[in-house]
Order: C-alpha cells, then sequence, then structure tokens
C-alpha cells in the first residue's frame, strides 16, 4: 500500500511539474508572437491571461516581470539559432546551402505569416528597452552576424558568393534588407520579399 502510495505521489508530481514547463512555454511563445505582432510595449500580461485563458498571478509566478520574459523569448531563439548552427546535417552543407537555409528558417516563415523577425520588432523599439533585454539582444545580433560574416568569408574564398564589399558590411546589408523585406511585404505586397531574396542571392551570385 505504502509502494502503491508512494508511486501514486510521483505520477502527480511530475504531471504537476509536466504542467508548469508547458504552461511556461505556452507564455513565452505567445509573448513571442506578441513581440512580433504588437511590438514589446504594446502587449500586456492582461493579453496573454486571456488568450491562454489564465490568471494573471500565473503568469507572474514564472516570469515576475514583463522584461523577464522579453529576456526568455530572445534566449530561445538565440538558443534556436546555435542550435542550427551545431546541427550535423547543416554543417556538412556548403556555404551557399547554409546561406539558403539560414534565409529560409529565419525570415521565410515569417514573410508567410505575415509577421517580422524578432531582430525587426525589437530593433524599432530598442531605445526604450529594459537594460536586460538589449543587453540579450545585442548577444542575440551579434551572433548571427559574427556567423553570416564568417560565412561569407569562407564562402567567397571558395567561389560561392561574389562581392565587393568586406565580409562584414555585407552581412550588415543582408541582414538589414532582409529585415526591411519582411516590414515592406506587410504594409505593400507580399511578393515584395521574395523579389528582394531573389535580389540578394542573384547579387552575391554575380561575379
Amino acid at each position: 500500500m505504502l509502494f502503491y502510495l508512494l508511486i501514486s505521489k510521483f505520477v502527480s508530481d511530475t504531471q504537476k511539474v509536466a504542467k508548469k514547463n508547458k504552461t511556461r512555454q505556452d507564455i513565452i511563445n505567445l509573448g513571442e508572437d506578441l513581440i512580433r505582432s504588437k511590438g514589446y510595449h504594446a502587449f500586456s500580461y492582461h493579453d496573454i491571461s486571456t488568450r491562454l485563458n489564465l490568471k494573471n498571478a500565473a503568469i507572474h509566478y514564472h516570469f515576475p516581470l514583463k522584461e523577464d520574459l522579453g529576456v526568455e523569448v530572445i534566449k530561445k531563439n538565440s538558443k534556436g539559432f546555435e542550435e542550427l548552427l551545431q546541427n550535423k546535417k547543416f554543417n556538412q552543407l556548403d556555404e551557399w546551402e547554409q546561406l539558403t537555409l539560414f534565409i529560409e528558417e529565419i525570415f521565410d516563415k515569417h514573410y508567410i505569416n505575415s509577421r517580422v523577425c524578432l531582430v525587426g520588432a525589437l530593433s524599432i523599439e530598442y531605445p526604450t528597452l529594459p537594460e536586460t533585454i538589449q543587453k540579450e539582444f545585442q548577444h542575440m545580433t551579434e551572433l548571427i552576424r559574427n556567423w553570416l560574416t564568417i560565412l561569407l568569408k569562407n564562402g567567397k574564398k571558395k567561389n560561392y558568393f561574389h562581392f565587393s564589399t568586406s565580409p562584414e558590411v555585407k552581412a550588415l546589408m543582408i541582414i538589414t534588407n532582409l529585415i526591411a523585406g519582411l516590414q515592406i511585404a506587410r504594409i505593400m505586397h507580399k511578393s515584395d520579399f521574395q523579389l528582394i531574396k531573389s535580389g540578394i542571392l542573384r547579387e552575391l551570385n554575380t561575379e
């Protein structure tokens, strides 16, 4: 009987932890969606509690401050990007294939859903963001920029890419064009983003 009670308690505790973890992840996912669609300052915990049918206290349990949630949203994206870079299949691709997949994974999905990328959403509000979010955001953007710079440098040596500027400048140009392309696509015709993406790849492939 005692053994049965212990097992029941263990199962119950495990289920409670799993439920808490799911709630926490649901809050992070919705927080990210709201940042992309409305902006960091434009949403509140009330928006999240209404959509997820939670009490505000449940959200504060996981994220006492709104900036805590903002930091976790950025960390989630940084971790996802780092996991992509560490993926064995991804690293077996050549530089051209990696760049193409990077654009598809980071930007194409948002274009299809008429959303801006996280970098684009937060960069607009950067001067007014809490310092903790600014610090995490800087880390994420530097991570992307540094990887793309090295990719372009190595790809140019192997004749996958052709450009006259430095790899550092070219990386910034590509990132800013893709971010702006998503924002323009929300205002004008969706095909504009595809034209921008095609233009970037065509330019890199032109000697």
